[in-house]
């Protein structure tokens, strides 16, 4: 991993930006952060917290998104006070970007009361720290070596702490800087990997980190965020589909593949479907005389008949055995098309 720009981990003065340490006033060169526990590019380690009805959080329950841990205490002033700031933050970067305030070295009454009277005036997630009174070897702020409140920290999408942070400006920086990073090493590959082992909503936060001006990696990204949104947003997985269908002017190899990406996907909306089978439509009327036109009408029909248009579907299953008798194609083939269109007729009757 690359590693971040490292930021101070030095109490400078006492207020920076709003903040001050509460635990440090008296003591201008006190390490907020033990570096002997923690280090800038180590892997985070797994912590667990509890939400405001004693659920168990596991900090490993949310790796490949960013992640910003801010501790605090209600009784560390210039922890609420800069609470404002932090959820603006979160605001600008929500998409990308978990914000977890971690209320620490506190009595979970306290906690529960807070959260009761102030959740609403915030759009990030309020936990405790079971062990905050508790130190131990292993408790989560000896794990990070937090000394002083307010503290902020930054996890990148692969779990390894990106920065230490003690004001709005370096929370910001920091998170910039592992989104610059990113774009940097992000390739379209991990998209498709992470479409293949079914992480979806991962794929298309990724694909929005990766920048390029070739035509052809486009038409490649673009499938690969339709893909990631034919299973979270079908609408907006069409509508991308449109745009960069009048953008490439059709682009034969692109709507085949796109074709073939919807008939091949299972449970999908009618919508989806009827939309597929329009494309392959298009496939057809662009394709080569010497193009395989057997898969291409075995998708179109295949598509009709997911969107429930039986009549299509026998149709399309109809050309697609013929096209196979007049290319002399092998029995297998020949026997499997015959079986298809026996399937659709049979729903149709």
């Amino acid at each position: 991993m690359k590693k971040i720009k490292k930021i101070t981990l030095l109490l400078l003065i006492l207020i920076v930006s709003g903040y001050s340490i509460a635990t440090a006033q008296k003591k201008s060169n006190f390490p907020l952060v033990d570096t002997r526990n923690i280090k800038i590019g180590q892997i985070a380690p797994n912590v667990s917290f509890q939400d405001g009805q004693d659920k168990k959080i596991n900090l490993a329950d949310y790796k490949g998104k960013i992640i910003v841990l801010d501790v605090w205490a209600t009784w560390c002033s210039p922890c609420i006070a800069g609470m404002p700031m932090i959820n603006s933050l979160y605001k600008e970067n929500k998409d990308d970007v978990v914000m977890l305030a971690i209320c620490s070295a506190d009595k979970k009454e306290n906690f529960t009361r807070f959260v009761k009277d102030n959740a609403n005036k915030f759009d990030f997630k309020f936990l405790f720290d079971p062990t905050g009174l508790k130190p131990s070897t292993s408790d989560f702020r000896t794990l990070y070596g937090i000394n002083g409140f307010p503290t902020t920290m930054v996890i990148d999408r692969g779990g390894f702490v990106a920065g230490y942070c003690f004001n709005h400006e370096e929370i910001k920086a920091c998170i910039q800087d592992i989104k610059s990073q990113e774009k940097q090493s992000l390739s379209i590959q991990d998209v498709i990997n992470d479409n293949r082992n079914g992480k979806y909503a991962e794929a298309y936060q990724k694909s929005h980190s990766i920048v390029t001006n070739n035509e052809s990696e486009k038409n490649d990204l673009v499938y690969t965020q339709i893909e990631s949104l034919l299973y979270l947003d079908q609408n907006k997985a069409i509508e991308l589909s449109k745009k960069r269908c009048m953008e490439n002017h059709y682009n034969y190899q692109f709507i085949s593949n796109l074709g073939s990406l919807i008939a091949q996907s299972k449970e999908r909306s009618k919508s989806s479907y009827v939309y597929g089978a329009e494309v392959l439509i298009k496939v057809s009327e662009k394709a080569p005389a010497d193009e395989n036109f057997l898969i291409i009408y075995d998708l179109t029909g295949r598509c009709f008949y997911n969107a429930g248009d039986l009549r299509q579907a026998v149709l399309y299953a109809n050309k697609s055995l013929s096209e196979a008798k007049k290319n002399k194609v092998s029995a297998v083939t020949t026997t499997y098309l015959e079986g298809i269109l026996a399937k659709y007729k049979n729903k149709k009757q």
